[in-house]
């Protein structure tokens, strides 16, 4: 048996929620977090890449700064439309080019054989990494959890799967205690400027999550 896990947005760099499947196999969540921060930090943005989105938003913003409060008043909308017209889509961009040029380079495929051999395989799985456009039909798609229950959404569609960057797990005979971290492997290196947005995220969600926690459910939301 074999299931594509998908990211929990659109890239990569949203993470990848562990599933129960691989809690039965005995991989915790803080393994499985260290295992997905590479492919997070491989589709993220490099600081030239944030200068640029930072650049364009300014220019976006100068029609704002130089038009008159009637002027703002009477379209905003056009300048906001505008500036997501081309931050979004540079974003996206930037961060399919530099996933595409580390899995090229084989800091993907290194990172799982190390992990494979060490930690999955003594458990009885195999993880590889799909990237976009890379076809896995005979592998069904984890449903993802909602985000304000406790239920399940509708799995998505294999074809639509393959828009994502997805980790495949194939599934053998199960031995949760087998298997040992590769601690000696070193993850892609961060941008500061990236640590510095990655710590203002992290209180966001923090904030939002103590914000929105009733009943006892967490309605944290990841912005990446």
């Amino acid at each position: 048996m074999a299931e594509q896990i998908i990211p929990k947005r659109r890239h990569p760099s949203s993470g990848y929620a562990l599933p129960e499947s691989l809690r039965r196999y005995g991989v915790s969540l803080r393994d499985w977090e260290r295992f997905t921060e590479q492919f997070i930090r491989a589709d993220i943005c490099d600081t030239p890449q944030l200068l640029t989105l930072a650049a364009l938003g300014l220019v976006t913003q100068l029609p704002i700064i130089m038009t008159s409060a009637f002027a703002l008043r009477a379209a905003p909308l056009t300048y906001f439309g505008l500036m997501g017209l081309l931050i979004t889509p540079t974003r996206y961009l930037f961060k399919h080019v530099n996933l595409e040029r580390y899995y090229k380079l084989g800091y993907l495929d290194d990172w799982i054989d190390e992990w494979n051999k060490r930690y999955f395989w003594p458990k009885g799985l195999h993880v590889k990494f799909a990237m976009p456009k890379q076809q896995t039909p005979d592998a069904s798609v984890v449903a993802k959890k909602k985000a304000f229950s406790d239920g399940y959404e509708k799995p998505m569609t294999t074809k639509r799967a393959a828009r994502r960057g997805r980790l495949v797990v194939t599934y053998g005979v199960a031995l949760p205690w087998a298997g040992e971290v590769p601690l000696e492997m070193s993850l892609i290196k961060k941008s500061r400027l990236h640590d510095f947005y990655d710590k203002q995220n992290a209180r966001y969600n923090a904030l939002i999550d103590r914000l929105g926690q009733k009943n006892g459910k967490s309605v944290y939301k990841d912005r990446r």
